[in-house]
């Protein structure tokens, strides 16, 4: 059993009376006002085996902290992808990211080492000069192999699903030190090869001799190391390929002969609004104009093979299917000045998709746009929106959650 290295210990060690003896009001107090400075034992008796949380806070802190790096490293690198070499990259990000768990696992050996203080408990071994950076080793191998599997994800993922790893990564890592797999159903022993498990089995070892299986357990995690950092070579060369941007300016644009007030509608500006409306309805036409900001320095000489426009799902819709048209635009337009009197010219049909009721678009097709965009080059990308009925309401760039633009190198 994982747990018998521990429990012989405590049994061997605690005395009777004093487990049986709950904390007084004076030691809650110390703990709460000098939380550092208190031992495990002081905090955790043996009739409250809150322990091994320690280990557990110490990885997910890290992780949660790596995550954080990564996802800064997602939406601020991607003109590296474009301009330096595939090997180069790849070698870059293993260096940084081993930098990065390094100063994560010294920090958590510190912390470990200032929690525990100088008088360590009789239960546990003696936590000398070695056991400090076996403890920082064994931290930074534990999340640099999670840090892996969520590199991985991150780089292909969208932003409206960016959180979707979590589910694969940091939830089962962290059920996997609290549940036993021995003890769980035969379906769940893919929990012996998680990053926190093998890494929480080390710890113990280090830190009281429990569960002896280093070699396994160092085994397991440097092999995830070494899969993961394959995979991320060509995850990156995937990423590489594919440019999100999202709209910069939105705007809806009515088209009627109606009066708002004492002014006619078609004057009436409605950019820099949390919605954007497109319907045909009683003669009356609301159209919706998409501006976005092309990085045509980032592309430089390569050749776009495919273009995307994606909406988001929309706030409100017909119950039926509908239809969604997109034109170019033609001129320079402003959100906080465009209305139905400026000059915005309809150009070429791009693309067009038919969805159901409220449900998300599918990805319309205006390659052509962004390959005239390209060759002539204009950084400014504009579209027009069209529907055949009802209103149909989507958030704009200001919620956030605007349209964005997917470009295939």
């Amino acid at each position: 059993m994982v747990m018998e290295g521990f429990a012989v210990r405590f049994i061997q060690s605690i005395d009777l009376e004093n487990a049986a003896a709950l904390l007084s009001l004076q030691q809650l107090a110390t703990i709460a006002t000098q939380p550092v400075s208190y031992r495990i034992v002081d905090v955790a008796p043996f009739i409250f085996g809150i322990s091994p949380t320690l280990i557990i806070n110490g990885f997910l802190v890290c992780l949660l902290c790596t995550v954080d790096a990564l996802i800064e490293w997602k939406y601020r690198t991607f003109c590296f992808y474009l301009r330096a070499k595939l090997n180069h990259l790849w070698l870059a990000t293993l260096v940084l990211l081993l930098a990065w768990t390094t100063y994560m696992g010294m920090l958590a050996a510190l912390a470990l080492s200032a929690f525990e203080g100088p008088g360590y408990s009789a239960n546990a071994l003696r936590f000398t000069v070695g056991r400090f950076f076996a403890v920082w080793g064994t931290t930074t191998m534990t999340v640099l192999a999670a840090a892996l599997w969520l590199l991985n994800w991150l780089l292909i993922l969208p932003p409206d699903v960016l959180g979707l790893p979590s589910l694969f990564t940091i939830q089962p890592n962290i059920a996997c030190i609290l549940v036993a797999p021995e003890l769980a159903p035969g379906f769940f022993k893919w929990i012996y090869a998680l990053p926190f498990y093998n890494g929480a089995m080390l710890l113990r070892y280090i830190l009281s001799g429990a569960y002896p299986h280093i070699g396994t357990n160092v085994g397991i995690i440097l092999g995830e190391i070494c899969v993961m950092a394959v995979l991320l070579y060509i995850t990156i060369a995937i990423a590489a390929t594919v440019l999100s941007v999202t709209a910069n300016k939105d705007a809806t644009v009515v088209y009627n002969t109606q009066l708002c007030g004492s002014t006619p509608c078609a004057l009436v500006n409605h950019g820099m609004e949390p919605t954007i409306t497109a319907s045909e309805k009683n003669g009356s036409v609301s159209r919706i104009i998409l501006g976005f900001s092309i990085p045509l320095d980032t592309i430089g000489s390569k050749n776009i093979t495919q273009c995307q426009l994606q909406m988001p799902a929309p706030l409100q819709a017909p119950s039926n299917q509908y239809t969604l048209q997109v034109f170019e635009a033609q001129g320079d337009w402003d959100e906080i000045s465009i209305n139905g009197v400026n000059e915005v010219k309809t150009g070429n049909a791009l693309g067009s998709d038919m969805p159901v009721s409220t449900e998300k678009p599918s990805a319309i097709d205006i390659t052509a746009a962004c390959r005239e965009a390209l060759n002539s080059n204009n950084e400014l990308l504009s579209l027009w929106l069209d529907t055949d009925g009802d209103a149909v309401v989507f958030p704009s760039v200001n919620t956030g959650s605007g349209a964005a633009v997917r470009i295939f190198i």
